[in-house]
């Protein structure tokens, strides 16, 4: 068990200096929760975002797209990925993307990158489809801006019997 040890005043001044430390850590406490309330939230209206991929264009000639596993028997043909990072079309200062406007690429556009590159490794289709936004965030004294770096496409290619 830890022992309370107590503090002895002697004179005006070791008063004045315990007097001090208390100031500053009630302060420091007052700082703390002050920086742990910084978030604002502003009112809004609700909100839906909805994104929608059609793979029609691909499955209608019996090409096989799918974010999970093929449910037959197939041949693996290889893993792919691909990296593709947008355009930048104005960049406000040198070295600095957090004040940049970034191209978006549509996800049709991905998608269809990931396709032409697999039929033309031989595949007939890809399981485990993933598209992923991948974002940088840059810090500041007094902020965080997220913004885009770039796009990751990737699945199995494969021979679906």
């Amino acid at each position: 068990m830890s022992e309370l040890k107590s503090i002895e005043i002697h004179s005006a001044a070791d008063c004045a200096r315990l007097i001090c430390i208390m100031k500053n850590v009630f302060i420091l406490a007052i700082a703390a929760l002050s920086m742990a309330s910084c978030c604002t939230l502003m009112p809004r209206d609700r909100a839906e975002y909805v994104s929608y991929l059609d793979y029609h264009k691909y499955t209608s000639t019996g090409f096989f797209l799918s974010p999970t596993d093929y449910p037959g028997k197939y041949e693996s043909l290889g893993y792919m990925q691909i990296d593709i990072y947008p355009e930048i079309v104005e960049l406000i200062n040198d070295y600095n993307c957090a004040e940049c406007t970034i191209k978006e690429i549509p996800a049709d556009e991905l998608l269809e990158s990931i396709v032409v590159k697999a039929i033309a490794k031989g595949a007939n289709g890809i399981s485990n489809l993933s598209i992923k936004r991948i974002t940088t965030t840059t810090y500041t004294k007094y902020s965080a801006t997220t913004s885009l770096s770039h796009y990751e496409v990737s699945g199995l290619l494969i021979m679906y019997k």
